[in-house]
């Protein structure tokens, strides 16, 4: 580093002309490369990300967003020109054993076992609007609108049967082993499991309708909202697959909430819900649902739901040891103003206004916070886990509880004495069954927990550095 702080490394293969580039940190902190004009913004991107150390940058010129597959040339860069680099917000998703780490526009990499997602074509994933995960497999909407699928190749992890279909697709959901798309046109394209949603009997049907504008997904069934407000289902029948018993309630419907860990829907109207039906063990009651007014979120265990109202109560329904009864202490204690109710596969906790956390549910999933109320105090963050909890204190101390295996996962070779004292700065939280992984505000990422499963941070890393 020269006496004014500046860095300097120049590209290869050379060629026979070469200009410089200054690429600057809103911090200060900046570099000088040398390049061909012929090259690409993505490994001028790459150049960047090497010296300063993180994996999502975008590079602005004048305020503006630079596309990386231009070249320097045709983005316009001359000799001496500077640009800045911001660090990208970057999202968290996980299948049963492997995490995709991706930023809007930008690339993705993944980890963990490889026959869960752990492994994606980097070339193919450059850049990218949403990246959606079934129990094995990852798919992502690219920004052409195009999709791209790695993972399990029978759970939905490679759709080439229906490659030439997936383009201009504007959303994307997932059951536990199969995918639908919809499309600009309002068709659906599916792909996967059959037993789990993708069913080719319904394809061209579904390629015809071409009235769809929202999907959602169960465990093992597919929803759709269409154009009239009704709503058409299909996959396992005991999923909600069929929802025959209640099309008479489906009118005017504007949302759908479903889950892959859960066999239920549940249809809204302007945030009443009108209907739920699939697992009779999660549908509600008329007596529930007629408290389902005026909701404002909803989250689901495997066999229970929680809905957060705009007056800050809590709605649940479902299986009593999955959540969907709340015990008299419980209840006391979310007679306060809740902001924010998340879930395990088992558990739910609901973060209060005064920033204390209650929880219910299967202890071994995190519904029992006793051995650790007394330090449920001005929690900032709350988050959850396959079967554990997490909550940020306002002093940057982290609690968490829930399955003791999850705590000695954590815990595991020691690597949380390292992460711990940076969940400060979390941005975003995410786990497969036995690890985990945490983004940072600063572009930093982490992982830890059991190696097979993506807790090893050393690939994370290596993965970050090829991108």
């Amino acid at each position: 580093m020269s006496a004014e702080g500046t860095e300097r490394t120049d590209a290869s293969p050379l060629t026979d002309i070469r200009i410089s580039i200054h690429i600057c940190l809103p911090s200060g902190r900046n570099v000088t490369v040398s390049v061909s004009p012929a090259q690409t913004l993505i490994e001028l991107r790459k150049m960047a990300k090497q010296t300063f150390g993180r994996g999502f940058l975008q590079l602005l010129s004048g305020g503006i967003i630079l596309s990386p597959d231009l070249t320097i040339s045709s983005a316009g860069l001359k000799d001496g020109d500077t640009l800045t680099a911001i660090f990208q917000a970057s999202n968290l998703v996980a299948t049963q054993e492997a995490f995709a780490l991706w930023a809007i526009n930008g690339p993705v990499i993944a980890w963990g076992d490889p026959g869960a997602g752990g492994v994606c074509d980097c070339d193919q994933l450059i850049s990218v609007q949403q990246v959606v995960p079934a129990d094995h497999a990852f798919a992502a909407i690219l920004t052409d609108g195009h999709v791209v699928a790695w993972g399990d190749t029978e759970s939905g992890g490679l759709c080439s049967d229906v490659q030439d279909e997936l383009t201009n697709v504007k959303q994307l959901v997932a059951t536990d082993a199969a995918f639908a798309a919809l499309k600009t046109n309002g068709s659906v394209v599916t792909f996967g499991d059959e037993n789990s949603g993708a069913d080719s009997l319904l394809r061209s049907e579904l390629l015809e309708m071409r009235s769809v504008v929202k999907l959602a997904a169960s465990c093992g069934a597919f929803a759709a909202i269409l154009v009239n407000g009704r709503v058409f289902t299909w996959g396992k029948a005991e999923f909600g697959g069929n929802s025959r018993d209640v099309q008479h309630l489906l009118w005017n419907v504007t949302d759908i909430v479903g889950h892959r860990r859960n066999s239920s829907f549940t249809a809204l109207s302007d945030g009443e819900v009108v209907a739920t039906w699939g697992s009779s063990r999660c549908c509600a009651s008329k007596e529930v649902q007629d408290r389902l007014k005026n909701v404002k979120s909803i989250d689901c265990t495997a066999l229970a739901w929680a809905a957060l109202l705009e007056d800050g109560n809590v709605v649940t329904w479902g299986h009593p040891c999955s959540g969907g009864v709340v015990c008299e202490d419980v209840q006391d204690r979310l007679n306060r103003n809740v902001s924010k109710v998340i879930a395990t596969d088992a558990a739910f906790a609901a973060l209060l206004d005064d920033g204390s956390v209650v929880s219910w549910g299967d202890p071994d999933y995190g519904g029992d916070d006793a051995e650790v109320r007394d330090q449920l105090t001005d929690v900032v963050q709350l988050h959850a886990g396959y079967n554990m909890f997490l909550a940020l204190r306002k002093d940057g101390s982290v609690v968490r509880w829930g399955n003791s295996d999850a705590m000695s996962n954590w815990e595991h070779d020691g690597a949380h004495l390292k992460v711990e004292p940076h969940l400060k700065d979390l941005q975003d939280f995410c786990s497969t069954d036995r690890s985990f992984a945490a983004s940072l505000t600063n572009g930093q990422v982490f992982a830890w927990g059991h190696p097979e499963t993506g807790g090893s941070n050393r690939q994370l890393q290596k993965e970050i550095w090829k991108m």
